[in-house]
């Protein structure tokens, strides 16, 4: 009878340690919000999670960084919509940085930013159009 109460005790623990490091928003500090992106991608796949976000992502991020700070507030807002809604990270995380990666490239205006966010937003809050989510951003 003790070993049983023990695993229980034990398996329960395990479960309240895992719930407090789930990620829940991401810090707005640029080379932290990296940390934690990488992080949460390299958690789901070894080595090259990591490597998308370290060496696609971050140069665009920190170095180029050619968002605005409304575009910036935007991008993390989405960020932790998607992760309080339990979004994947491949490939819903991953085709929203994706999308992020050629944005600037794309010649649209930062009107253009916003809407296509609004509509990012209102699939990830309705959660009869979720699972639209991956379809939504591999168009992107």
């Amino acid at each position: 009878m003790r070993h049983i109460s023990a695993i229980v005790l034990f398996v329960l623990a395990s479960f309240v340690m895992a719930a407090q490091q789930r990620l829940e928003s991401f810090t707005r500090d640029n080379e932290k919000f990296i940390s934690e992106l990488s992080k949460l991608f390299d958690d789901v796949r070894k080595g090259s999670g990591k490597d998308f976000i370290e060496k696609q992502f971050k140069p665009l991020w920190i170095e180029a960084n050619p968002y605005s700070l409304k575009q910036q507030q935007i991008v993390f807002e989405s960020l932790d919509m998607m992760l309080k809604n339990k979004s994947k990270v491949f490939p819903e995380f991953e085709n929203y940085i994706q999308a992020l990666l050629y944005f600037p490239k794309s010649g649209k205006s930062e009107d253009d930013f916003v809407q296509w966010n609004t509509v990012l937003a209102k699939i990830i809050a309705d959660k009869k159009n979720k699972k639209y989510l991956p379809e939504y951003l591999a168009t992107s």
